[in-house]
């Protein structure tokens, strides 16, 4: 019987060629080459992940697509993991209410590493862009390398959405990589100082009562990115560009901050151990545990904490007005279909919502993005130390300048921390290594 088939087929291949002799019908491997045409969503070649391998293989209809809206958001943002996971849900829920038939895919990826956004995000544009997510949560650092790998997108509307007055400028920044905006942000954080002491006062203006406390200060002395030491920098009047918006240091603003560290150290309000601290997780960790009564820490954390015997603080200035280092998370766009546009922006409006933002606010241990979501709220406290962090605030610098300073900076605290060097030769060494690059 599968011989008559075969010899069935053959017969209909050989007829039509006699009858069609432009017509190629015998099959590839007897040298005569097959036209294809490639479908909208071309698979490639490289073997997809465990995640994307449950995908189909076809193509989804078009319908599908327009109503499906996947997004990505990191693990501390997870819709059922926390009390701002929850507030997240709600408004997601809120959406598809209001849009009937529009199905919402909230997916977690971690924030780092081979499996982190970033990386996922370049794999599944890449492998199978019909199940890349519409919207991904991701923090402005991760944004500016994402924007530079042409992995999201800045399409003109957001530039209006972002003229609006409504915006603090920091946020504004958070969504901003070389004059285009590649999202809406959603929610900042803010580098504070937290206290466990009566006698500190709120408000206050200058770093004394803190080199004359009885315990030292922590912070992240070798973090690669030196934030801590770029906030004392920024306040102490210093600028990170000259005026061809080169990278720059000034050696005698860096020798002020050079000169509170030594200071700090001859007082034991810093001690040689802070160069044990490369990141602000084993820095919080060591004050809740009380291992220190002060600590540079994120407001975040802070208030994720929340108690009545600790006090946070804006960071003091060294000289000028307070600074505060605000990071961030921005939606940002990475739909590779132009038809789920509209709708992709309509729920980073939804996201960004004014009375959803004054609820998240007052809820969540995270700085407001709106002047309008920035509300008296239940607890005064926690209101003043976000109005002052709103007034001094300042967007975390680039990761380029960052990844250029940071190195540089560490070293000339080490050194200065250690007893290594004074404050001046420190400063005017660290100086020249930016300077004259």
């Amino acid at each position: 019987m599968m011989q008559k088939q075969k010899f069935v087929a053959f017969a209909f291949i050989l007829l039509a060629s006699i009858f069609f002799p432009g017509c190629n019908l015998l099959p590839v491997d007897q040298n005569i080459q097959a036209s294809h045409t490639p479908t909208k969503f071309q698979i490639a070649t490289t073997t997809p992940t465990a995640e994307m391998a449950e995908q189909p293989e076809t193509e989804l209809p078009r319908s599908v697509l327009m109503d499906r809206v996947i997004i990505w958001v990191p693990p501390e943002f997870n819709p059922s993991g926390s009390n701002s996971g929850s507030l997240l849900q709600q408004q997601l829920d809120s959406f598809t209410q209001d849009h009937p038939g529009v199905e919402i895919d909230v997916r977690v990826k971690e924030s780092n590493g081979p499996a982190g956004i970033l990386s996922s995000l370049e794999k599944t544009l890449a492998i199978a862009p019909r199940v890349a997510p519409s919207l991904v949560l991701m923090p402005h650092n991760d944004l500016e390398i994402a924007a530079m790998r042409t992995l999201i997108q800045s399409p003109p509307y957001l530039q209006s959405m972002l003229e609006e007055d409504d915006w603090y400028d920091y946020a504004r920044e958070l969504a901003l990589f070389q004059n285009k905006y590649y999202g809406l942000p959603f929610t900042a954080d803010a580098m504070i100082l937290a206290v466990r002491s009566t006698d500190i006062k709120p408000l206050t203006e200058n770093w004394e009562p803190f080199l004359s406390a009885d315990h030292p200060l922590l912070f992240p002395a070798a973090d690669p990115q030196a934030l801590f030491t770029v906030n004392l920098y920024l306040s102490a009047g210093g600028t990170l560009y000259d005026e061809q918006n080169k990278p720059y240091l000034d050696a005698e603003t860096l020798k002020k901050v050079l000169e509170f560290y030594a200071a700090a150290v001859e007082l034991g309000s810093i001690l040689p151990n802070v160069m044990d601290y490369s990141n602000d997780e084993r820095v919080w960790i060591a004050f809740d545990e009380k291992s220190t009564d002060q600590a540079v820490c994120w407001m975040s954390d802070y208030f994720s904490q929340e108690s009545p015997d600790v006090l946070g603080l804006i960071i003091p200035p060294l000289e000028n007005e307070p600074v505060t280092i605000v990071s961030g998370w921005v939606w940002a766009l990475a739909d590779p279909f132009p038809e789920r546009m509209e709708l992709d922006l309509e729920l980073m409006q939804h996201l960004t919502d004014v009375d959803f933002q004054t609820k998240w606010t007052a809820s969540t241990g995270y700085l407001p993005v709106r002047p309008s979501s920035l509300s008296e709220g239940d607890n005064p406290v926690r209101t003043a130390l976000l109005s002052q962090a709103t007034i001094s605030a300042v967007s975390q610098p680039s990761n380029e300048i960052l990844n250029l300073l940071g190195p540089v900076l560490n070293e000339a605290v080490y050194d200065v921390i250690i007893k290594q060097a004074q404050p001046s030769e420190a400063a005017r060494l660290a100086a020249e290594k930016i300077n004259t690059d």
